[in-house]
């Protein structure tokens, strides 16, 4: 997976809540759009829907750990 596409979800997260990382519609925007399309960007930089999903799964689960820690 692309290390600035990880970045730039959690970019997103502070302005939109972690409904913006949830919905796979984040990738129609900047710098997603720039990427690809969704299915695109899915496919090629995350491995497919699967590795997306388990991607956003992990990261919110480090966003809540870091949340309860602070």
């Amino acid at each position: 997976m692309n290390y600035n596409s990880l970045m730039s979800l959690l970019e997103a997260f502070p302005d939109d809540g972690i409904s913006s990382i949830e919905n796979p519609k984040v990738l129609k925007l900047k710098p997603f759009s720039d990427m690809g399309t969704p299915m695109e960007i899915i496919n090629d930089i995350f491995g497919g829907k699967t590795k997306y999903e388990s991607t956003i799964e992990e990261l919110e689960r480090e966003l809540f750990n870091r949340e309860m820690v602070a």
